[in-house]
């Protein structure tokens, strides 16, 4: 959804929050849900407030719930991240959160 790179929606647009969203369409799409304007704004998402709202809002959007619920770190790796790139160091931290929560 970004525009070309004269645009610079690459730039304005990219990865911000604790899920880091990326792409004028997603802020759009988030902006639009969380009622903040984060086309004119996108920096909130930046702010604690905006990354932890908009984390929350990617988690839904993307029903992340049903991948956690069955501990689905690489279907859920690849909604997040759209692909696999660092899925066995979450793994493996994945696994060792666990283990340190189960105690």
């Amino acid at each position: 959804g970004n525009g070309n790179e004269a645009s610079g929606d690459g730039y304005n647009f990219r990865g911000r929050g604790f899920l880091q969203i990326t792409g004028k369409n997603n802020y759009k799409s988030a902006g639009a849900d969380l009622k903040v304007d984060l086309i004119t704004n996108p920096d909130y998402a930046a702010t604690p407030n905006g990354g932890v709202e908009t984390a929350l809002w990617f988690w839904k959007k993307n029903n992340l719930n049903g991948y956690s619920d069955n501990e689905d770190i690489r279907g859920m790796t690849k909604v997040i991240n759209g692909g696999y790139n660092g899925v066995d160091e979450r793994l493996a931290n994945y696994e060792t959160a666990k283990r340190i929560l189960s105690t």
